[in-house]
C-alpha cells in the first residue's frame, strides 16, 4: 500500500479510497524443478523435437527461449499471476487459493503468502475486514518483537519499513480517531519495539516522550480523566497495553529521564485521588 501512500493511519479510516489496483491479485514466484521434473522435462522437449518440422523446430525454439525468462505453469522460472477480477475464481478466499492453485500448479511453499495476497484483495474495500487485517498485522509485530531477536528483526522488518514505529505512534494519536482496538494492539506493539536497544530512542521520540504535550502524555491525561468517570469510554485492554509501555519506558534510563523531565509524576499522582470504588484495585 505504501506504493499509494496509504498508511496506517489511512487503512484504519472508514472513508480512505482505495485504488482498483489493491483489489486485483498480484502475484510471482520462482519455480524450482526438482532433478526428476527436470529429466523429464528434457526428454519431453527431446520427443517433441524428434516429432515436429525444421519449421516448427525454430518456431517452438524462440516460444521456450521466451517461456524461460518468464516461466510457465509447468517450466522452471518465474511464474506470473495477474487477475483483475479476483471473484470470478471462487466465493471464498479458500476457493479462491485453491483455483489459482491449480490453474497455476502453485508449489506449497507459496500458498500461504499467496492466501495473503487474496485475503488483502478481497477484503481491503470493507472496512471491518481491512481493520481486522490491520489488527492482526500489528499483533504479529507485536509478537515478533518479544520472540525474535532484534539481528533478525532488522533485515526482516525494519530494512524494509523503516518508517514502521512512527505509524505505529500515529495510530495512538487520541486525535486520529482511530478505533480503540486498533490503538490496544499498537501499544503493544511500540512496548515490543521498544525493547529493542536501538529502537527504544526511536520509540521515545515518536510518542514524544520529553514533552509534557506529547503523545504519550496527552493520552496519559485522557486515561485519568476517563477514569474519574463512572462509566469509562476506554475498554480494560488499553489501559493494560498504555501502562505496559510506561512501566517499560520508566525503567530506561533514557526513558525514565524524558518521561520524568515531560512531567509524568504529576499526571500519575493524580491516579491517588480516584476514590471511584470499582478502580480501586
Amino acid at each position: 500500500t505504501k506504493e499509494h501512500n496509504l498508511e496506517m493511519v489511512h487503512l484504519a479510516s472508514d472513508d480512505v479510497t482505495i485504488p482498483e489496483e489493491l483489489t486485483a491479485l498480484n502475484y510471482q514466484f520462482y519455480r524450482h524443478l526438482t532433478p526428476s521434473e527436470a529429466a523429464e522435462t528434457t526428454v519431453e522437449k527431446k520427443n517433441d523435437v524428434t516429432n515436429v518440422s525444421p519449421a516448427q523446430l525454430q518456431k517452438s525454439q524462440r516460444k521456450d527461449s521466451l517461456s524461460s525468462t518468464s516461466g510457465t505453469k509447468a517450466g522452471e522460472g518465474v511464474t506470473v499471476i495477474s487477475v483483475n477480477n479476483i471473484r470470478q475464481l471462487g466465493n471464498t478466499d479458500m476457493d479462491i487459493l485453491n483455483n489459482v492453485v491449480q490453474e497455476y500448479e502453485i508449489p506449497e511453499e507459496f500458498h500461504f503468502a499467496l492466501l495473503n495476497r487474496i485475503r488483502i484483495a478481497t477484503s481491503i474495500t470493507s472496512t471491518e475486514s481491512r481493520r481486522r487485517l490491520l489488527i492482526i498485522r500489528i499483533l504479529a509485530i507485536a509478537i515478533m518483537a518479544h520472540v525474535i531477536p532484534e539481528q533478525v528483526a532488522q533485515p526482516k522488518l525494519f530494512l524494509y519499513e523503516p518508517d514502521i514505529v512512527s505509524n505505529l505512534a500515529e495510530l495512538v494519536h487520541p486525535d486520529r480517531n482511530v478505533p480503540f482496538d486498533i490503538q490496544t494492539v499498537s501499544f503493544f506493539a511500540l512496548d515490543g519495539i521498544s525493547r529493542y536497544r536501538s529502537k527504544l530512542g526511536e520509540v521515545l521520540t515518536a510518542i514524544n516522550a520529553s514533552a509534557n504535550h506529547g503523545i504519550l502524555l496527552y493520552v496519559l491525561r485522557r486515561v485519568i480523566a476517563d477514569l474519574d468517570r463512572d462509566r469509562q469510554i476506554y475498554p480494560q485492554e488499553y489501559y493494560d497495553s498504555l501502562f505496559a509501555l510506561i512501566s517499560y519506558i520508566i525503567t530506561t534510563q533514557t526513558g525514565g529521564t524524558m518521561v520524568i523531565s515531560a512531567g509524568i509524576v504529576p499526571t500519575l499522582l493524580q491516579l491517588i485521588n480516584n476514590k471511584i470504588p470499582h478502580q480501586l484495585k
